[in-house]
């Protein structure tokens, strides 16, 4: 994998960290942390579905060293490992995001967000707006090196994001809508995480579809009310 990848989730690690850990609290009190990429390309051209990265001693390669941080590369065109039947079909789903491929409940559950999502144009154009406001704010506070700025300007992004309805493609998303659904197992939290993940875009696209039917509702009596006072001038 390039350089830049790989400094990308060092940085998604530090920023997870910063977030979760308050002001007066002790490093003890930091959770365990995954973050999880989910590529159609193969990062590093093993042909593996999975790549599991941590923290190791170099010179004892064996030597148990956890510090609760982990990263799992899931390549979808994968061949080699061996990795449960659900992730498969996960990664066969996110290769090819269509109904014949939601061969399961959670990802029927996850194909019907992915529709309600894509009919809504409104929390498609917010969504963007918000991802491409977060680079920039990202990029400008690693120039100028303002550590604390980029913490901060990556936090509020995120919330504005969320609270528009912000859809998850991106690593962030992933790394926390996943991350507390995969301790029940790999492939079972991978498919929980995401639809966790995914459950305020989709009680957002619930609120706007009910805003919308009863918008029509008025509109519809408007229509009648419009005839009826036709037929009476008549």
């Amino acid at each position: 994998m390039d350089n830049k990848k790989t400094r990308r989730n060092r940085l998604y690690h530090a920023l997870i960290d910063t977030d979760g850990l308050k002001s007066g609290e002790k490093y003890t009190s930091l959770k365990n942390v995954y973050v999880i990429f989910i590529m159609p390309n193969d990062p590093f051209g093993a042909e593996r579905m999975i790549y599991t990265v941590r923290t190791m001693c170099v010179e004892e390669p064996e030597l148990p060293y956890h510090d609760g941080a982990q990263t799992l590369f899931l390549y979808t065109r994968g061949t080699k490992g061996n990795p449960p039947e659900v992730l498969r079909q996960l990664l066969r789903y996110m290769e090819n995001s269509t109904a014949e491929f939601a061969v399961n409940e959670n990802l029927r559950r996850l194909h019907q967000i992915v529709e309600a999502v894509k009919r809504n144009e409104e929390v498609e154009l917010s969504y963007m707006k918000s991802w491409e406001w977060e680079e920039e704010i990202r990029r400008e506070a690693l120039e100028a090196g303002h550590a604390e700025g980029l913490s901060k300007g990556f936090a509020e992004g995120r919330a504005e994001g969320l609270s528009k309805g912000r859809v998850e493609g991106h690593a962030e998303g992933h790394a926390e809508g996943l991350a507390e659904g995969h301790a029940e197992g790999l492939a079972e939290g991978l498919a929980e995480g995401i639809s966790k993940g995914r459950e305020e875009e989709r009680l957002n696209t619930e609120r706007e579809k009910r805003r919308a039917d009863l918008a029509e509702s008025e509109l519809q009596k408007l229509r009648e009310e419009l005839r009826r006072y036709q037929g009476e001038a008549d």
